[in-house]
């Protein structure tokens, strides 16, 4: 569902696909915040709450 796109000047950007549509997730490691999130539409919140669980979980279980 989340996909890294690549990383630049301190933030992450990360494709996501939910429900037919795909966001742009403009996502801020170093205090753990979405910064911005195109399109905006009535699923938004619902891709935001799952990006921070995944983001939550890939903290708790890094690459090994």
């Amino acid at each position: 569902m989340f996909q890294f796109i690549e990383s630049r000047h301190g933030f992450d950007m990360y494709l996501a696909s939910y429900n037919g549509e795909n966001y742009v997730i403009q996502y801020e490691p170093s205090s753990d915040t979405i910064r911005q999130m195109r399109p905006y539409t009535e699923s938004s919140s619902t891709v935001s709450r799952l990006f921070q669980s995944y983001i939550s979980s890939a903290q708790n279980n890094p690459p090994q």
